[in-house]
């Protein structure tokens, strides 16, 4: 009789082991979504995609609120200690990593919070964000994959989509406004000044003729400025023109200077030239002005030789 129900009880005990380590490695399944930003309090900023109303969005400088969803966060750091560390948790944008914005765990251990800043002064950080933001756009929110990453094995803990925008609507508003003002400037200086003619004495019709050297050099100023407020935007930093811009820049300042010297130096010339014609010209009238003194004097008037000869 008992080797009849050993069997039995045998595999009914290895169910039961299988159910109970079964349901413990569920239990110990750490798990991360509701991916979102929080505006103030518990208000998520949302934004239109595609046509599409109240998307979650985030933006350069916010603050990603993740949520565990499955797991407790206590019991997965106690399972390995060494490597399980929740302040090791990154974030990662279309898998790229963004090392460096290490979470920060709530009082209660059920969320994280990652600030979604950039720091040019790590390389890493820097480097995920240059791989990240060039697809991006300024005022429009483009969809991204958002995981969290233990970032010492890679491993991904939960991921969710958001809208990422490269910049904030502030600082690109302002940097608008900024490139807007000073063209206008320009435009206005360009209406009411000589900024981009020639120098030199004004003719007596009209004004001087615009220099070519100063249009380029304004033609290729405001294309550069642009790019330089946008590379400022997506990287906050300013010291990424590559040598291709600078050497346009170099070229059209000599370009600028040349066409200076080269009018400079042809004003002098016509200075000087014009100076030696009105030497010669008051010559000229003094001789005349000497004749006519001549024609004028009695002896000459009394002798027609003398007048012949004048």
């Amino acid at each position: 009789m008992s080797s009849i129900w050993r069997m039995p009880i045998c595999l009914m005990i290895a169910v039961a082991l299988c159910l109970v380590f079964s349901v413990s490695g569920s239990a110990q399944e750490l798990k991360f979504g509701n991916f979102r930003c929080l505006l103030s309090g518990d208000e998520v900023r949302t934004t239109t995609i595609r046509g599409i109303e109240n998307q979650k969005v985030c933006q350069i400088g916010d603050e990603v609120t993740v949520d565990v969803v499955g797991g407790d966060l206590v019991s997965w750091e106690a399972e390995n200690s060494r490597e399980h560390i929740a302040e090791k948790l990154i974030l990662s944008l279309d898998g790229h990593l963004l090392f460096g914005n290490y979470a920060r765990v709530s009082p209660d251990g059920k969320r994280l919070k990652f600030n979604l800043e950039r720091d040019p002064a790590k390389q890493e950080n820097f480097a995920s964000w240059l791989s990240v933001l060039p697809r991006t756009r300024l005022y429009d929110s483009q969809k991204k994959e958002m995981a969290v990453v233990l970032e010492t094995s890679g491993r991904e803990y939960g991921s969710g989509e958001i809208g990422i925008r490269a910049a904030s609507i502030v600082h690109t508003t302002v940097a608008a406004i900024l490139f807007a003002g000073v063209f206008l400037l320009f435009v206005i200086l360009t209406a009411k000044t000589d900024l981009l003619r020639d120098p030199g004495p004004l003719p007596d019709l009209g004004k001087r003729p615009y220099s070519l050297g100063k249009t380029q050099m304004a033609a290729w100023f405001f294309p550069i400025f642009a790019a330089f407020l946008y590379l400022w935007l997506v990287t906050d930093r300013i010291d990424l023109l590559t040598p291709g811009v600078l050497g346009l820049i170099g070229i059209s300042s000599a370009t600028g200077v040349f066409a200076a010297a080269i009018t400079v130096s042809k004003q002098t010339s016509e200075a000087a030239n014009r100076s030696e014609l009105i030497k010669q010209r008051q010559l000229l009238q003094e001789e005349i002005s000497k004749l006519n003194q001549m024609l004028a004097s009695d002896d000459v008037k009394n002798d027609p030789a003398k007048s012949a000869r004048l």
